[in-house]
């Protein structure tokens, strides 16, 4: 963990700063707490990731056994709430998704230069307005886009509930200004009005309430910043057809016990690919994207392994930012439904 995070952090429960407690001599922590003098609460740092969660992961009785004497000294107890509803689900589809994604350099089909470009029109900025900016990414995979935030000039932290930030973290060490925090969007460990950017695709509609996630992330964003977010929108004509089909077929996979889960996605992968390139091709008049295995595996475990896929329409969801007193919104995309709006 690199020590410039620090400043962006908070308790994920009463909101409070943090105070570092590193457990070995180095540079950058890897083993340590995150101390909350007011919630008497301590958050584990390991692998170098700080894990802000107000309840427990499985793995954190190892970590107390290995440093007792230590976490002794200190005094305080790990937080002992309860996930969110489907949180433990989620959890291990994605974690799966992203570290079975390699660092190919193509992200949902796009390869680098047409994920600039992509990422620069949802959020609507050139690259230069980038420059001494703070961006947060929630639910940043494999932390692609959160380092195109740092390449564009911005600090940048990606959060993710999975255990895929372990690998970010790792991939992206050499880069000071890009940090990796595993947490729940639900209860984000940041100070309010922190960052400068809020960005969010294709995460808010996997968790269990979309609108709520909306606005437990909205707060982050401070005066003059910008929020965006992707969900799954309304679909028209074959799209929607083939979503209600595709949909149908996650209800079941996503129910099932975890090995079979693998196996039967794995399967469905051949399927998949065969059906989304001649269907685009024949019905959608669109170019196919072309995956390789590794790639192909990661999409269709998007797809079809998450709990919850809820779809939204524009109108509904703008009114969520004209809500939380958002302005100057703009509907970048309707079906695959894409907004950006400023905290005045």
């Amino acid at each position: 963990m690199k020590s410039e995070i620090i400043k962006f952090l908070a308790c994920p429960i009463c909101s409070k700063e943090l105070k570092p407690v590193s457990f070995e001599e180095d540079e950058e922590m890897k083993n340590g707490v995150l101390v909350c003098s007011s919630c008497k609460i301590v958050y584990p740092v390991y692998d170098y990731v700080p894990r802000l969660f107000v309840f427990p992961l499985p793995e954190y009785s190892e970590f107390k056994n290995k440093w007792k004497d230590k976490l002794k000294k200190i005094g305080c107890e790990f937080a002992n709430g309860t996930p969110e509803k489907g949180e433990q689900f989620i959890q291990r589809s994605f974690s799966i998704q992203w570290l079975e994604k390699d660092y190919d350099d193509y992200i949902w089909g796009f390869d680098p230069a047409r994920l600039r470009a992509h990422v620069l029109k949802q959020i609507g900025f050139k690259e230069k307005e980038f420059a001494g900016k703070i961006a947060v990414d929630i639910g940043c995979g494999n932390g692609s886009i959160t380092n195109l935030f740092f390449q564009f000039g911005a600090e940048a932290i990606g959060l993710d509930l999975s255990y895929s930030v372990i690998k970010s973290a790792q991939h992206f060490r050499k880069n000071k200004k890009i940090h990796f925090v595993q947490a729940s969007l639900f209860h984000p460990p940041f100070k309010k009005k922190i960052f400068d950017i809020v960005y969010s695709t294709g995460v808010l509609h996997h968790t269990y309430d979309t609108r709520k996630a909306f606005f437990s992330i909205v707060g982050l964003c401070k005066n003059k910043g910008r929020v965006y977010i992707w969900l799954y929108g309304d679909y028209k004509g074959f799209v929607k057809i083939f979503n209600i089909v595709t949909d149908s077929i996650r209800k079941v996979v996503s129910r099932l016990p975890p090995t079979i889960q693998d196996v039967t996605t794995k399967a469905l992968a051949t399927f998949y690919g065969f059906a989304h390139t001649y269907l685009r091709k024949y019905f959608m008049k669109t170019p196919s994207v072309k995956y390789n295995k590794n790639q192909l595996l990661h999409t269709v475990r998007d797809r079809f392994t998450p709990v919850y896929a809820h779809i939204h329409k524009s109108s509904d969801v703008m009114e969520w930012f004209a809500e939380a007193g958002l302005k100057n919104m703009t509907l970048v995309e309707e079906q695959g439904l894409s907004i950006r709006a400023d905290k005045i």
